[in-house]
């Protein structure tokens, strides 16, 4: 392998150098391009493009140059995000030169670089050069730069130097096809004297491109720039050339480059339960949490890397929902399509977890795993028992038949709308599954029900029903794959263009809805959307010049009613500026489907949960539990309703009546405001609504929502609506704060400020979100768009 990328070296294309102080242009480079570790030498302001479309990962460059009967030149380069460092020893000349250099955005499109050389002369001469420099990348297709070298006139043998410009552009009016000019003129005689280089290149193929050009000075010179994983090969050929022969570098870097040279790899991967809705930056105390929409770019990036030719995917859970779980499991399958191949390791697997896994070409099970074949289940909790035992009554009213959330405190089971509202959920979801998993592992309505009959199926039991295909350990396969094949871990390769993508910005609105978040929900690990939060999002998005459009993604079930208008009035509001997609996740109802409602299209999963256009609102009466504990309150007002807000007495009939006519006012206007948006009659918005939740296939029937799809395919739409050309954007979603101070301030969960769970997170979802709402029922009462509980797998 060495030897070949030796070889390979002295045959490649590109190169590094320039007699200093005698026309400073870099031979075969251009100022206005990028060339990561050689930035330093040919132009700094690159170093601070790089960073951004990058990352600040270290890349090294070594350059050898050779000319006839002459000694070897040689040059190193180092690049650590904006800092640059570069060595030159430039034996014909009996120089050597370092450098200092960095490079910064001052906006998206202008970048500003700055460098200090040290000269040094075998002669004993010596000086220091000053240089500053700018880069304009207005365009994937356009950039443009101007360096002044020497603006401090240094002194070489009692004369002062002139400062020089050196002005660049390069055009990439093709993608595989780019042209550079560059020219450089001393400020003693100002475009009188120039010196000038045209450069022609041309990609062949992903990971090999061909340069050809001329120079003022060395005349014809032509070469090939090959990348090799995480390493490029450079070099310059000068044949007319009276000085210069031949240079050539190899350059290396932490992340890969996208070719197709080389050997085909493997990339491995883990999933397990650190996946969330939302992404969380890292903090001192804890690592990154990643999000869905990582998986998914991380899945689009092997599935774009012609140097992926099969991937190892360790599945050790999944702890979102069955609409998160079909949307990894669509990406799979995207990824076999494109001709990869797919190996899954589970290890114990409910539902979620073999319906991704099921997209794969080959399933293995460690020997003491089990698939739980429990099918589709909701689950609730029911309080009205334990609230009667301790004397507080709970007063809950609902508008809609199916709006049932109140239920868990004043029933000690369902009532027949919720139930068969609950069921009729289940058989659709299951309907969804059944369909999905028959087009990857043939599982037909008659398989599913024989495998719901064995429950829990140990991995050989799994294997002689045909639903994996190995036992397995995962540990050991690896070890073997890895003598016989090349396995990496899975990066991002660099990317290559002219200017930094467009974004489309993702806000992600995951969890309960409340106007503040409440603390002790942030301890117990409940996420919460607040209108603070979204609006911090929404700015940072606003605020970025490069976002074309928005893609919010609703990954909630609901919340409180003031808290979700004024969510939806920042949207709208955002909306007249850049358009507004919405991506469902697994649960977008009542006040998550609200805050969906003004978007100009919205997204759902089949399997998405959503609707629930309905409100209730309530109190706890803790009366008996303050006459058990022989606890007085003495309440003075001339006001009517004296029990209408207060905690230790239920309401009077007329309390009731008031109440009441809130809660219609409310609903009225919930469906209107669907009626509004969605653009449907008032009929049509009252008969999708009463509370009851659909499946994603039966909203897009009631016209809630416009198209089945998740991220990816509403990320395609937003590209589509945002004039983005595929693959010239990018998907950035919009991050909590890492910082520890700032995510106690905000109320975050225990386990994303110090990296441990929090002891309620053990708790059984359903019981948590009963406490929810006991927890928010203390500025009673609260006006609710409702907590839907999505059913699981």
């Amino acid at each position: 392998m060495l030897r070949h990328l030796i070889l390979l070296t002295c045959l490649a294309g590109s190169n590094l150098y320039a007699d200093p102080l005698s026309g400073s242009l870099e031979l075969g480079t251009s100022a206005s391009q990028s060339y990561e570790a050689r930035n330093t030498f040919i132009h700094p302001a690159a170093l601070g493009f790089d960073t951004a479309l990058n990352g600040g990962d270290i890349t090294t460059a070594m350059s050898l140059g050779t000319n006839d009967g002459r000694p070897i030149d040689y040059s190193f380069g180092l690049a650590l995000s904006y800092l640059g460092l570069g060595a030159e020893r430039l034996s014909s000349l009996g120089l050597s030169r370092y450098q200092v250099a960095t490079g910064f955005p001052l906006t998206a499109r202008l970048f500003f670089g700055a460098r200090v050389g040290f000269y040094r002369y075998d002669a004993g001469q010596a000086l220091t050069s000053w240089d500053v420099g700018f880069q304009f990348r207005p365009s994937s297709r356009f950039s443009f730069g101007a360096l002044f070298n020497q603006v401090n006139r240094p002194v070489l043998s009692g004369s002062a130097l002139p400062m020089e410009t050196l002005l660049s552009a390069t055009v990439k009016p093709l993608d595989w096809l780019e042209l550079s000019f560059d020219t450089v003129t001393p400020s003693t005689d100002f475009f009188r004297t120039f010196t000038s280089q045209a450069l022609v290149g041309v990609r062949l193929k992903e990971g090999v491109k061909v340069r050809l050009g001329y120079h003022q000075n060395y005349q014809w010179m032509a070469g090939v720039q090959i990348h090799f994983g995480t390493s490029s090969a450079y070099s310059s050929v000068q044949p007319t050339s009276p000085n210069r022969k031949w240079v050539m570098g190899v350059q290396s870097g932490t992340q890969s480059y996208a070719t197709k040279v080389g050997p085909r790899k493997t990339v491995r991967m883990t999933v397990g339960n650190s996946l969330s809705d939302e992404k969380v930056a890292a903090s001192f105390f804890s690592p990154s949490q990643p999000s869905l929409l990582d998986l998914l770019k991380d899945l689009e990036t092997l599935e774009k890397d012609p140097s992926v030719e099969s991937v190892v995917l360790r599945l050790e859970g999944f702890p979102l929902g069955l609409a998160s779980a079909h949307e990894a499991h669509l990406a799979l399958r995207r990824l076999r399509r494109a001709g990869k191949s797919i190996h899954v390791y589970l290890g114990n697997s409910g539902i979620k977890e073999y319906l991704i896994a099921s997209a794969a070409d080959r399933i293995s099970m460690e020997p003491a795993g089990e698939i739980r074949w429990l099918g589709v289940r909701a689950e609730r909790y029911f309080g009205k028992g334990t609230l009667d035992k301790v004397g507080v009554e709970a007063e809950f009213l609902a508008a809609g038949k199916y709006k049932s959330a109140p239920e868990m405190f004043t029933r000690k089971d369902s009532s027949e709308a919720a139930r068969s509202a609950a069921l009729e959920e289940i058989k659709g979801l299951e309907e969804s599954l059944i369909k999905a998993l028959t087009q990857t592992r043939k599982i037909d309505r008659a398989r599913w029900k024989k495998l719901l009959e064995l429950g829990l199926l140990s991995a050989s039991e799994a294997k002689e029903e045909g639903l994996i295909d190995a036992v397995e350990a995962h540990s050991s396969a690896l070890a073997a794959l890895e003598k016989t094949r090349w396995v990496t871990p899975l990066t991002r390769p660099r990317k290559d263009t002219l200017a930094l993508p467009r974004r489309i910005a993702v806000v992600v609105a995951s969890g309960n809805i409340l106007p503040d978040k409440i603390r002790f929900l942030s301890m117990g690990g409940t996420d919460q959307v607040t209108p603070r939060i979204m609006k911090k999002k929404l700015d940072k998005a606003q605020l970025d010049s490069r976002t074309a459009a928005v893609l919010l993604r609703v990954s909630s079930p609901g919340g409180e009613v003031l808290a979700s208008q004024e969510i939806a009035s920042q949207l709208e509001a955002f909306g007249k500026e850049r358009d507004v997609i919405v991506s469902m996740g697994d649960v977008a109802a009542s006040g998550g489907y609200y805050i969906a409602a003004p978007a100009k299209r919205v997204f759902a999963s089949p399997m998405t949960l959503t609707g629930s256009i309905g409100v209730f609102l309530g109190k706890f009466s803790f009366a008996g539990l303050y006459k058990f504990i022989d606890l007085h309150k003495e309440l003075l007002t001339q006001g009517p309703y004296p029990g209408l807000y207060s905690e230790d007495r239920s309401w009077t009939k007329s309390e009731r009546a008031v109440m009441e006519r809130r809660l219609n006012h409310y609903y009225d206007a919930f469906v209107n405001y669907v009626s509004v948006n969605r653009e449907i009659s008032k009929t049509d918005a009252g008969n999708a609504a009463q509370g009851r939740v659909w499946t994603g296939l039966q909203a897009l029937d009631h016209k809630l929502v416009d198209e089945m799809g998740g991220y990816y395919e509403a990320i395609q739409y937003t590209a589509l609506e945002a004039g983005l050309d595929p693959g010239e954007f990018e998907v950035w979603e919009i991050e909590q704060s890492a910082g520890l101070f700032q995510m106690l301030a905000d109320g975050e969960p225990w386990s994303k400020v110090l990296g441990q769970p929090s002891p309620a997170a053990e708790l059984p979802p359903a019981l948590r979100r009963s406490l929810l709402w006991m927890s928010v029922s203390k500025d009673t009462p609260y006006l609710f768009l409702n907590p839907v509980s999505p059913p699981d797998a």
